[in-house]
């Protein structure tokens, strides 16, 4: 995956805290951001003193991050941290969301081992995927008025050729929502429209709503797209 990563470069205390709110929405929206924060030194963290702009510990700071983040490292060993931070940066990418990395200030200067150089995709299950493929077809397959419904996500990750084609080979109707809004523009893909509920255009809603094979993209199971929805959506009966 060939995509671009947000990296912001903070102090530690005042710049991080400021940071927990773009960061918890990053988080919630899917945007893959590298938090860099400084961090006390070991001495600083043995001398009994409070840290200007600390919070409740020394640690707050990383356990906050630690709900906000999909994956977290403090760089205080500098024979790890190469495969720390490939970890994290990785964790990043395939999971489009924030990591946090904290470099406490008394390793700054301290030199590294090697990058590691090895992949760390996770393999794929071919027959697995197979399955699931015939499977999604075979359901398709059976609807009488199948619909795929794209959004945040695929943008995220980098996908929306993809998509585009595979909503063209299907000759699905395509409706977005509301933060995929703008998706599949440029392609030849048989879009709808913008799915809203009670507050969208009326065939969009009931095309979406009473679809029998409903093919969901990318999208996020949140209030925002469905708790309008006029009809209540089994997603059980759907395919996420």
């Amino acid at each position: 995956m060939d995509r671009s990563l947000g990296v912001a470069a903070v102090t530690y205390g005042a710049g991080a805290l400021n940071l927990v709110n773009a960061v918890a929405a990053a988080y919630a929206e899917k945007s893959p951001v590298v938090v860099l924060s400084g961090g006390p030194g070991h001495r600083e963290s043995r001398s009994g003193l409070l840290l200007h702009h600390q919070a409740k510990t020394l640690d707050s700071q990383f356990r906050i991050y630690e709900e906000i983040t999909c994956d977290r490292a403090r760089l205080d060993d500098e024979a790890r941290a190469p495969q720390d931070i490939a970890r994290v940066l990785d964790n990043c990418a395939r999971h489009s969301r924030p990591v946090y990395l904290e470099l406490p200030r008394d390793k700054v200067t301290a030199p590294c081992a090697p990058v590691p150089t090895e992949n760390t995709a996770s393999p794929v299950d071919g027959d697995a995927l197979a399955a699931c493929a015939d499977e999604v077809l075979a359901r398709l397959a059976r609807a009488s008025s199948p619909v795929m419904v794209v959004d945040v996500e695929v943008r995220r990750f980098g996908i929306e050729r993809q998509v585009a084609e595979l909503a063209a080979r299907l000759a699905l109707p395509v409706a977005t929502c509301f933060m995929g809004r703008g998706l599949l523009a440029d392609s030849d893909a048989s879009l709808v429209g913008t799915y809203l509920g009670v507050a969208g255009l009326p065939e969009v809603t009931r095309l979406v709503e009473n679809a029998d094979g409903l093919f969901l993209l990318g999208v996020i199971l949140s209030d925002t797209n469905f708790a309008v929805s006029e009809k209540r959506i089994d997603m059980r009966q759907s395919i996420v």
